[in-house]
C-alpha cells in the first residue's frame, strides 16, 4: 500500500482556504480553519504547523468540547503523577471544560465515577498500583466525535481530498491503560508507516504520532497516540462496502461526514464546580 506522508511544510490560511468548496467534516462551505489535533493537545499550547483544514464554523466551534475532552484524557497516562506538566496542564484547562463540557468532570471524578484500581505493568515488568479511568456518557460521546474528526482529517491529509459524503469513519478509542499490548502489537503489525507533525528539525513524537496504512485512493487506517493516555484506531473509507473492516471491539463507532454535531452530547448542568481532579499539580 502507498505510504504517502502528510505534508510537512507550513501553509498560510489563504493558501489552505483557497478554492475549497466544502468543510472537511460536512457538506457546508468552509469559513474557518481547523487544527487537528487542536492546540490544547500540546504542552503550553505549542503546536507545530501542519494538518490545518478548511472547516465550517458550526463544525469547528460545535465540536470544540470534544477536542477539550480528548486533550484532557490524553494527559491522564498510567504513569502521570504530582509534578508532571500534564497534570498541571489539565488543572489549567479544567475551567474551560466546565464551561464547554459541563458534567464531564463530575462523571469522571465525582462520587459515581466508574473508575477502578488496577495493577499496571511497566515496560520493565514492574507492577504499579494505578487507577483505570473510565469515561461516562458525556466523555464517551465527545471521544467518539474526536475520533471521527481525526479520521476525516487524516483521510484528507493523506488521500488529498475530503472524505466523500457517502464515505465513513470506523473508529474506536482507548483511554488511560485501556489499550492492551497484545492488541497494540497486532494493530501495529499492519500499520507500517509512522508520521507526526513536523516542522524543521522538530516533531510531535511523544505528544502526537500515528502508525498508518493507505491505498492512496480511498482508504486510510491508523493507530494514533496522544501522549500516554489516549489512543485511537480508525479506518476512513470512501466506499465502506469495498472494504472488509475487522471488528476489534464491539463498541467501535461508524460516522459519516455531516454527522458530527448530532453526536455531541447535550449540555449538562455541572453539579459541583469544586470537584477535585486527579492528583494535584
Amino acid at each position: 500500500m502507498n505510504q504517502k506522508l502528510g505534508r510537512k511544510k507550513s501553509l498560510s490560511r489563504k493558501v489552505i482556504m483557497a478554492g475549497e468548496e466544502r468543510c472537511v467534516y460536512c457538506a457546508d462551505p468552509p469559513d474557518t480553519l481547523e487544527h487537528m489535533p487542536p492546540k490544547t493537545m500540546f504542552k503550553d499550547r505549542y503546536r507545530l504547523s501542519g494538518m490545518e483544514f478548511p472547516c465550517c464554523e458550526p463544525c469547528n466551534n460545535g465540536t470544540s468540547a470534544a477536542d477539550l475532552v480528548a486533550a484532557f484524557m490524553s494527559k491522564i497516562g498510567p504513569l502521570i503523577g504530582k509534578g508532571d506538566w500534564e497534570l498541571a496542564d489539565n488543572h489549567r484547562q479544567a475551567w474551560m471544560l466546565r464551561k464547554k463540557a459541563p458534567g464531564f468532570l463530575e462523571e469522571l471524578f465525582g462520587p459515581k465515577a466508574n473508575s477502578e484500581p488496577i495493577l499496571f505493568k511497566t515496560d520493565g515488568g514492574v507492577l504499579l498500583d494505578r487507577v483505570q479511568i473510565r469515561t461516562g456518557p458525556i466523555g464517551s460521546a465527545c471521544l467518539d466525535v474526536f475520533s471521527a474528526k481525526l479520521g476525516m482529517a487524516l483521510y484528507r491529509e493523506h488521500i488529498g481530498t475530503n472524505l466523500p459524503l457517502t464515505g465513513a469513519v470506523n473508529a474506536m478509542w482507548f483511554t488511560n491503560v485501556g489499550l492492551g499490548q497484545d492488541t497494540a502489537d497486532t494493530l501495529l503489525s499492519i500499520l507500517p508507516g509512522l508520521n507526526a507533525l513536523r516542522q524543521g528539525k522538530s516533531d510531535s513524537l511523544g505528544q502526537f504520532a500515528y502508525r498508518f496504512n493507505s491505498d492512496g485512493v480511498g482508504m486510510f487506517s491508523c493507530l494514533a497516540s496522544f501522549h500516554k493516555g489516549l489512543h485511537v484506531m480508525l479506518f476512513a473509507m470512501a466506499d465502506p462496502e469495498l472494504y472488509d473492516i475487522p471488528v476489534v471491539i464491539e463498541t467501535q463507532r461508524v460516522t459519516r461526514p455531516g454527522g458530527l454535531l448530532a453526536m455531541m452530547p447535550k449540555p449538562a448542568r455541572p453539579h459541583n464546580w469544586n470537584i477535585p481532579l486527579l492528583g494535584t499539580p
